[in-house]
């Protein structure tokens, strides 16, 4: 017994000659599964049986699994580390994609037939697992037990300090982290690819890009807001109205609404050269009289003005909400906006600045600049 021991070990030794041999592993895997074609005439050859009875004899349990072990280690490693692990199993996938398209759907049908083998033909993982909640719980979902809740609540706020992960700032954070990285923008939604899907899927399911302009949510909205506040829409409640009223000062500079302050940070956050309430104006004329106008927002070239969908009636036209006999001056400068190619950003268009604010900088940021 050279080394003192009869399991010696040279790890570090056998890593730093693994890391200069970069074909290492592919050839260990080749040498593995020809060895396994050899003897049992297919190369991804596992004994279960074998594995479960040393489970069995050595941890008293044939699906041991040393989760505790494996918490720890992964504990120990710094997010690079892990990230660094994630990126080589998705490098590794995509060269396997890469030598073979097919085998994505290979690796699907064959756990297809192994299932319907071992469970029958209806077998589905999402069947089964509605089944035994069914039969254990009278529920579909374990989400929906309510000790399951309960329980899941009191570890947020042991570990998080609130009931909901999803609520906190370093989820948040994560989020909006991954969805820069993967879609250039925090909010997968936000991104080009987000909005060309949510499009698809209301063109192909509703017949219109926004949800908010199907007539059955419109209904709904209107229903909802009658039940509340009285009034078809929530700006033609007096005391409404006079919450919405309230300004907000950020920067020194005071804005008239949250979207308005929303759209600031955005495209100060992104190093758009932009002015808020520039001094160009435009002239329109109403009932004999000239009045002027002046849009929210210049960038670069181009001005933006921020109106909410209860400024405009089904038809597109614009109204004051608050007073019904100033329509027509209303619509008026709304066909001023569209001669002079102001762009307008309503409800749809300006709630992607509110949401990148929550999710850059919390649910509540907005409120703290209002007056």
């Amino acid at each position: 017994m050279v080394y003192g021991s009869p399991t010696w070990n040279n790890r570090a030794k056998v890593k730093k000659t693994i890391a200069k041999d970069s074909e290492f592993w592919s050839r260990r895997d080749k040498k593995t599964k020809a060895t396994k074609l050899k003897k049992y005439g297919n190369e991804n050859y596992t004994n279960v049986a074998l594995v479960k009875e040393t489970k069995l004899k050595k941890y008293g349990d044939e699906n041991f699994n040393n989760r505790k072990k494996a918490r720890e280690t992964n504990s120990k490693k710094s997010p690079e580390q892990r990230l660094a692990e994630i990126e080589r199993g998705l490098a590794t996938r995509r060269k396997h994609l890469e030598e073979d398209p097919t085998l994505k759907d290979k690796i699907l049908q064959k756990s297809i037939e192994t299932r319907k083998k071992n469970n029958g033909e209806d077998y589905t993982g999402r069947a089964k697992c509605w089944r035994t909640c069914r039969d254990r719980h009278g529920v579909d979902n374990p989400w929906q037990i309510e000790s399951v809740k309960e329980g899941i609540k009191q570890h947020n706020l042991e570990t998080y300090g609130v009931e909901y992960y999803s609520s906190t700032k370093e989820c948040r954070e994560k989020v909006a982290t991954t969805c820069m990285r993967d879609y250039g923008h925090p909010c997968y939604f936000g991104s080009e690819e987000g909005k060309a899907k949510l499009k698809d899927k209301n063109l192909s399911e509703h017949g219109v890009e926004y949800s908010w302009q199907r007539e059955d949510v419109k209904e709904h909205i209107r229903e909802t807001n009658r039940d509340l506040y009285g009034v078809d829409y929530p700006a033609q409640n007096p005391e409404i109205r006079k919450k919405w009223q309230k300004r907000y000062t950020f920067d020194g500079i005071t804005f008239d609404s949250a979207p308005e302050l929303a759209f600031y940070i955005w495209l100060r956050d992104h190093n758009i050269a932009f002015e808020y309430q520039p001094t160009t104006s435009f002239s329109y004329e109403f009932d004999g009289k000239i009045y002027m106008y002046e849009p929210d927002f210049k960038v670069g070239e181009k001005y933006y003005e921020l109106k909410g969908d209860h400024f405009f009636d089904e038809s597109g036209k614009m109204i004051n909400p608050y007073d019904r006999t100033q329509d027509t001056k209303y619509e008026a400068k709304h066909q001023c906006m569209m001669d002079n190619e102001v762009t307008i950003l309503r409800s749809a268009d300006y709630n992607r600045y509110v949401k990148y604010v929550e999710m850059v900088y919390g649910e509540n940021y907005l409120k703290n600049f209002k007056n």
